[in-house]
């Protein structure tokens, strides 16, 4: 499930990155965001940098959440294979390392 979340955020963050730079930036949408821009915030490239700041920012934002999310579900898996050894070891009565339902 993480892997599967990973790769639908990196996904979509690149299909976000795709539209901009084919549809906005040099495509048809280009003169529209530019005109947008120019009206409300006085400077043409505003916009469009704007957005492509956030969706750098998300995207880095998206890659050091799941280096984190990684790193916790890798403690975890680590910490679960210790107790399940600390467990055999505890159900092993006679120690000679195979435990049986006589034990």
């Amino acid at each position: 499930p993480v892997i599967d979340s990973m790769l639908a955020e990196v996904g979509g963050l690149g299909f976000i990155g795709l539209f901009l730079s084919v549809v906005v930036t040099g495509g048809p949408l280009g003169n529209f965001i530019g005109d947008i821009s120019e009206e409300f915030l006085g400077d043409e490239e505003l916009l469009l940098e704007t957005f492509e700041f956030l969706h750098t920012f998300f995207f880095e934002v998206g890659i050091l959440f799941f280096v984190i999310a990684g790193l916790v579900v890798g403690a975890v898996l680590k910490e679960v294979s210790e107790l399940s050894k600390i467990s055999e070891l505890a159900l092993d009565a006679d120690g000679d390392g195979e435990v049986t339902l006589d034990e």
